[in-house]
């Protein structure tokens, strides 16, 4: 029953059978029986009563309470063709281990037609009248009108008390998972998918909710992927690529993400996020290898510069293809967005790009100190072909991490629970729970003004912070007058360790605190400014660029910070019928931002490398102006008097 939960007025349902549950409790308690002898004791995991109300003499005991008279023994023969009660459920569908002796419907029939007569004639209640049959399709008919009159008989003199808005009733009260099985089992239209953005509660739960699991699956991804954009651009200018080509390798990989991202993420919503991860891994497996043939292909181990614009075509073909399975921080995003609810999903978003830039920092010394220097000082082709050997590793181990990974998609776990159950034909499992097809969930993002408006931020966003990505391995080979590409490598990587460590702490040490105190749309203001710095001070300064402008940490805390709470604005938009489709159509964004950015960071470059610099600020002015029409439905500066609202909505509901 994973995932499966009840609409409000399936909860509805379950509330009341609980609170005549607990009072009946009460009153064989009162009258000095077992709970167990009346099917009332643990072992109703459910709290279904109708095997209470047709084996016992339950009703009698309220009957008695509200100071009527029992009905008795029948004093004539019972008729066989007379009507009978017929409450007692299958076992596939309760959960009680309680073993009540069998009783004749009949009889309980008569005994149930007394206690309507009775308490009909002292407590008449038309809102919630009794049906005239007691049966499993008129149940929770019976439980209404038993709830009704165990409320009489509490305020009675001389009767147990019981408070009926206490919290366990109210607030605090959420269906069990037997409870929720029982209902759906009774009431098809009862049911729904469990949507944790409805969850409010200020708890760090992402970490109890294997978030964690994510983050080391990133981990391995960033880690590799690193070590590939840290060693193929230098590759390429040692072959004598020039500025748009190098820029080309993470724009051909991004094409290939822009029309491939939203396809994964789209299946992830059929068959689940494990499948794609496993997916995910085995994809750059077979791509990082067939990468890594390039030198073997073209003869070039020993000489880089044999076929050197042949190898600079495949490369970037595969680069392309590689595009095709970069969906690594879209799934991650999607499956933290099932597992954390909203208050803690802002952190725990940024923690999986802070584990992805840790892998980044750990990548960039292992090249700046192992596949940089002894044997691999002047050997390109062999720091190339070991780089590519140990990215492959790492994703072996993460592809063996991925197969223990369990599923997270509410909507998936929640459709097979159902399918199982065989009630994926009712209208509520079409409103709540069955899965929202492509084309409705785009014409629900044209339609929303908010998620239109958060998209091209998005996208401006991107774009502005890809110049120093793109362009910089390229600016560090040519710039400053090293003899060959490991040791420009060396200095590339040496920054990124230095930018990955400040980025880290800032953005773990600060985010939660500033995120709390203005909001995050206001945390994405300051991402974008610092975006926009890296720009303006290659403007700004003289050629060459000073060193230490490539160990700013700006435009790094910019892409942590950004990237992942504009996905946390998107994600309050999702439900389980659409929450994988919706963020792979708001991750094209993602995708034309990152190819648009290299490809134009590249051409300026080739054209004017300084003032190219300044057209990208006016990406960032273009985001900047469009957030002012952002109104976010959450945030966690107001999350906390949102929360309470709710709250006192849920008891008002549920208030007797």
């Amino acid at each position: 029953m994973a995932n499966l939960v009840l609409n409000p007025a399936g909860e509805a349902r379950a509330r009341t059978q609980y609170r005549c549950f607990e009072y009946l409790r009460l009153l064989v308690a009162a009258a000095g029986h077992a709970l167990d002898a009346y099917g009332l004791g643990d072992s109703n995991r459910d709290h279904y009563l109708g095997d209470c109300i047709q084996r016992t003499n339950i009703l009698e005991l309220v009957v008695r309470a509200a100071g009527c008279t029992a009905a008795g023994p029948s004093s004539t023969p019972l008729d066989a063709n007379s009507p009978k009660m017929d409450l007692h459920l299958p076992e596939a569908m309760g959960a009680s281990e309680a073993a009540l002796s069998a009783t004749d419907p009949v009889e309980a029939h008569r005994r149930y037609q007394n206690y309507c007569a009775e308490m009909n004639r002292v407590h008449p209640d038309p809102l919630h009248p009794a049906p005239e049959l007691a049966t499993t399709e008129t149940y929770f008919k019976l439980v209404d009108h038993l709830f009704s009159s165990l409320v009489y008989v509490e305020k009675l003199m001389g009767t147990p008390k019981i408070d009926w808005n206490a919290d366990h009733f109210t607030l605090d009260y959420k269906p069990c998972p037997d409870e929720v099985k029982l209902v759906i089992n009774l009431d098809a239209e009862a049911i729904s998918a469990m949507d944790n953005n409805k969850d409010l509660q200020d708890k760090p739960n992402w970490c109890a909710n294997r978030v964690w699991y994510v983050m080391i699956l990133n981990f391995f991804l960033g880690t590799s992927l690193s070590l590939l954009s840290l060693t193929v651009p230098f590759y390429l200018t040692n072959l004598g690529a020039n500025a748009s080509q190098t820029a080309n390798a993470q724009a051909f990989f991004n094409l290939g993400q822009l029309f491939f991202c939203p396809l994964w993420l789209w299946i992830s919503e059929i068959i689940g996020r494990k499948p794609v991860y496993i997916v995910l891994f085995a994809g750059y497996i077979l791509t990082f290898g067939l990468t890594t043939l390039t030198p073997i292909i073209f003869q070039a181990t020993t000489n880089i510069s044999v076929n050197s614009q042949e190898q600079i075509n495949y490369i970037l073909g595969m680069r392309f293809v590689t595009g095709i399975f970069a969906y690594a921080i879209p799934i991650g995003f999607v499956t933290v967005t099932d597992l954390a609810s909203p208050r803690a999903r802002p952190m725990a978003l940024i923690a999986v790009n802070v584990v992805t830039q840790i892998g980044t920092g750990i990548a960039s010394v292992v090249v700046a100190f192992a596949f940089t220097t002894g044997t691999y000082a002047n050997d390109t082709v062999k720091s190339f072909l070991h780089t590519f050997y140990l990215a492959i590793a790492l994703l072996v181990i993460g592809l063996i991490f991925s197969c223990f990974f369990r599923e997270s998609s509410a909507g998936v776990i929640a459709r097979k629970a159902a399918k199982k159950m065989g009630k994926t034909e009712s209208q509520a499992y079409k409103a709540n729970v069955k899965r929202d097809s492509f084309c409705v969930t785009f014409r629900d993002i044209i339609k929303n003004k908010e998620l239109i408006l958060l998209w091209f931020a998005y996208v401006f966003q991107i774009l502005c912070s890809q110049l120093p990505v793109s362009t910089q391995s390229f600016l560090i080979a040519k710039f400053y007058g090293f003899t060959n590409a490991q040791q420009s490598k060396q200095l590339n990587a040496l920054s990124n360790v230095v930018v990955a460590a400040i980025a880290v702490c800032f953005t773990l040490g600060l985010t939660r605190i500033i995120a709390k105190k203005i909001g995050e749309l206001r945390v994405i203001v300051i991402a974008i400014y610092f975006a926009m710095l890296p720009s303006l001070l290659r403007w700004a300064i003289d050629p060459p660029i000073p060193k230490w402008i490539m160990f700013l940490p700006f435009n790094t805390i910019a892409l942590s910070l950004g990237d992942a709470l504009f996905i946390q604005f998107a994600t309050l938009y999702t439900t389980p019928k659409n929450r994988g489709t919706l963020l792979g159509l708001f991750q094209i964004g993602n995708s034309i931002g990152r190819f648009g950015g290299a490809l134009m960071g590249g051409e300026l470059y080739n054209w004017n490398w300084r003032n190219g610099s300044i057209f990208f600020l006016l990406y960032g002015f273009t985001s900047l102006a469009l957030l002012c029409f952002v109104k976010p439905p959450l945030e966690q500066n107001t999350a906390a008097q949102i929360e309470q609202k709710q709250r006192e909505q849920t008891k008002n509901r549920a208030f007797v």
